[in-house]
């Protein structure tokens, strides 16, 4: 198909070119005088455009020539613009990963390949196959859409992970959500973010938009009929393409985010991406004011002949010891052994030798990021308890003591499965947690872990400032299959899990809350269960959260500090309903508390067990 010169116009040379840039120049301009910081974008854009078309001007022509003939110059050209769209697509997003330009050309190479080869074999057939006049730019122009569509979705999925998302996946998880369930949302909005674009262009295409290339063919002689038939070809092309794309991203960024396992979400697997680029012109000043300040202290404090680097803050210096470190066990269990019916109390929770960490603390989250990602670096963890040893029999309470940062809410996070443990194991009935990690070399973990979370439920002492209403929590809680199959409970009326989750919790909610409650949930509002999670207030939220967490019937009910937003009245009343939870349900409960009001409202129901775990260890433990 030859291009014909459009008639009544004249040629578009170089200077036509510069032309047209100098309203993008004076943009630049307007920008850097109001400090918007989008003069080195803008810069940096016209002038890699115009260097980038004149130099594939330049290589075309003679590709299309020799390439008809020579397949393999065909395909090492296809493979370089295959790297170059690779390597622009990992330095956008805000985050990155190990393997990332591997996984992003993969994620580029499926389905340009899939469907260029659809295309070339079932639709255009140009002769040959490998012709470059066809090859060449509809494979250009299915890349660009693939490295906006992954782009957008890499980022803003990431970003969504490691920033304002990461709280609510953990609820999620901990309720035993699979890693896709605990994600929906997420992902949803992501993948919005990358196909929204393509969706709107072929919504408006035609009607609103004349595209460049049907106006190139327009312009070159062909007929707008032809042009048009040729412009809805490559929308399609392009559409699929960049969807495909878009699937393939949110599908890699899973397997970075997850264990496959066991579903333990690796935000250490991220490291975020330290945009170096600055303006060229604040560049070029902080040189000059550089230069003046060294040429100022040499007249001054004589001459400067090199530059010494100041001692790295003592939160960044490398540790001097093997990496990893332990303080003291701090961690104190009392039990409390409820006058529950049974005559005989049967074990319930049994740790064994449990030890766990966490990352070293005064380490740049950066640098340890960075060795991560490598897999050179070493890791530094604090050991915060170590050879811990107790067992929780049905209907009995375990109050958690300790100073400030000894490791309470990560022996929660580590028995609610969020949390990975270093040795020793937790047994709950039939259920190790060895092996939901895949540690005692059987069980199908992935089961294993989701059982585990279904009957541990971890409270914890942050306000829920998720999205939606605890309405809506229910309702995608109850839809988890492991919930299905449990029995309904909470009157004759209750037809399915949700609405038996939604019926205890409003009967929590009625026993603990204000006056008025009874009228407005009469009048068919909720005043809790009906309002946005972000609208309620650090002890309406807790109070929620919790009667969720015990309509949930949970076999393990671990509590951190989840009364800490209650007033004194309403705090004696939530933990009524949780000792008579416990002995009606038969569960055992963790409750960490730095209250000695609560702890001795607990305490003094029975006598007394105190279970001190392996306090006076100080080794260190690999």
């Amino acid at each position: 198909m030859g291009l014909a010169q459009p008639s009544g116009g004249d040629d578009v040379g170089i200077p036509t070119l510069i032309l047209s840039a100098l309203p993008l120049l004076c943009i630049a301009f307007i920008g850097h005088w109001f400090d918007l910081g989008l003069e080195n974008t803008l810069v940096v854009g016209i002038s890699r455009s115009f260097v980038q078309l004149m130099i594939l001007g330049w290589l075309l022509q003679p590709m299309f020539v020799v390439g008809t003939d020579r397949p393999g110059l065909v395909g090492l050209y296809l493979l370089f613009m295959m790297l170059v769209t690779t390597q622009e697509s990992v330095s956008r997003p805000k985050y990155t990963y190990k393997h990332h330009a591997l996984m992003a050309f993969i994620t580029l190479l499926i389905p340009i390949a899939a469907v260029s080869t659809f295309a070339f074999l079932f639709i255009i057939r140009p002769h040959p196959c490998w012709n470059p006049q066809y090859v060449i730019p509809i494979v250009g122009m299915l890349m660009s859409p693939c490295i906006n569509g992954m782009t957008l979705t890499v980022d803003s999925l990431s970003m969504q992970i490691m920033e304002e998302g990461r709280r609510e996946i953990e609820l999620y998880l901990s309720f035993g959500a699979t890693w896709w369930a605990s994600m929906r949302r997420l992902t949803r909005t992501a993948v919005a973010a990358g196909i929204t674009p393509t969706i709107n262009s072929m919504n408006v295409i035609g009607l609103v938009t004349i595209p460049g290339m049907m106006t190139g063919q327009i312009l070159g002689g062909s007929s707008v009929t032809e042009a048009a038939h040729y412009q809805i070809l490559i929308k399609y092309l392009m559409a699929t393409c960049r969807l495909s794309t878009v699937f393939i991203s949110v599908f890699v960024v899973y397997r970075v985010t997850f264990d496959a396992g066991t579903h333990f979400l690796r935000t250490d697997r991220f490291i975020e991406v330290e945009k170096k680029s600055q303006s060229w012109l604040r560049l070029f000043n902080s040189i000059i004011k550089m230069k003046t300040i060294y040429r100022r202290a040499g007249r001054h404090c004589g001459a400067v002949d090199e530059l010494v680097d100041e001692p790295p803050d003592i939160e960044q210096r490398p540790l001097s010891h093997n990496g990893t470190s332990t303080i003291s066990d701090e961690i104190k269990i009392i039990t409390h052994q409820f006058n529950a019916d049974q005559s005989v109390l049967k074990p319930l929770l049994q740790i064994t030798g449990l030890q766990f960490s966490v990352p070293k603390s005064h380490m740049n989250a950066k640098i340890a990021s960075s060795q991560s990602l490598s897999g050179t670096g070493e890791q530094h963890s604090t050991v915060l308890c170590t050879l811990l040893n107790i067992t929780l029999n049905q209907g009995e309470i375990g109050i958690v003591r300790g100073p400030s940062g000894c490791g309470k809410t990560t022996l929660l996070r580590v028995l609610a499965g969020l949390t990975p443990m270093d040795h020793g194991d937790v047994v709950m009935s039939s259920l190790a947690l060895a092996e939901c990690y895949g540690l005692a070399g059987r069980g199908d973990s992935h089961t294993s872990m989701i059982e585990w979370r279904t009957a541990v439920r971890y409270v914890t002492q942050y306000k829920v400032d998720i999205p939606g209403t605890p309405r809506d929590f229910l309702h995608r809680v109850s839809q988890f299959s492991q919930y299905s199959n449990k029995p309904h409970v909470g009157g004759e009326f209750c037809t399915s899990p949700g609405d038996a989750m939604f019926s205890q919790t409003a009967l929590y909610l009625r026993h603990w809350s204000i006056d008025n409650l009874c009228t407005s949930i009469e009048e068919g509002h909720h005043p809790y269960l009906d309002k946005e999670w972000s609208h309620l207030s650090g002890g309406e939220s807790q109070r929620t959260f919790l009667a969720i967490a015990m309509a949930s019937r949970p076999r393990v009910l671990l509590l951190d500090e989840s009364t800490s937003g209650l007033d004194a009245e309403t705090e004696k009343v939530v933990e009524e309903s949780v000792f008579n939870y416990a002995q009606q349900e038969g569960a055992a409960v963790l409750w960490v508390t730095h209250s000695e009001d609560i702890a001795e409202r607990l305490l003094a129901k029975s006598k007394l067990s105190s279970l001190e775990p392996h306090l006076a260890s100080s080794k260190y433990l690999s």
